[in-house]
């Protein structure tokens, strides 16, 4: 059993005012069982395109890179690795 509370807080900056803190980690329990596991799964496996990032026309469709110190699915790391890959400031 995927324990809800423990992943969505960690989603959360720590210095993210309490309120905002457990209004995540309430509406990440408010899901049915296995609806945030596999919401989860999605972003991180199904909707992962790393591979197919370089096949992106960046001259016609702006390319954003989404970037959060907490949220495991968009890693800083990750995200500079498709920049430099990509040639991007």
């Amino acid at each position: 059993m995927v324990n809800v509370s423990n992943i969505s807080i960690r989603q959360v900056g720590v210095v993210s005012p309490a309120p905002m803190r457990w209004d995540t980690m309430w509406h990440s329990m408010q899901s049915g069982p296995g609806v945030f596991k596999g919401g989860a799964h999605f972003y991180v496996i199904d909707d992962d395109i790393r591979d197919r990032v370089d096949d992106i026309d960046i001259k016609s469709y702006p390319l954003v890179l989404p970037t959060a110190e907490y949220d495991y699915s968009c890693t800083s790391e990750a995200t500079l690795e498709i920049a430099k890959r990509r040639q991007l400031r």
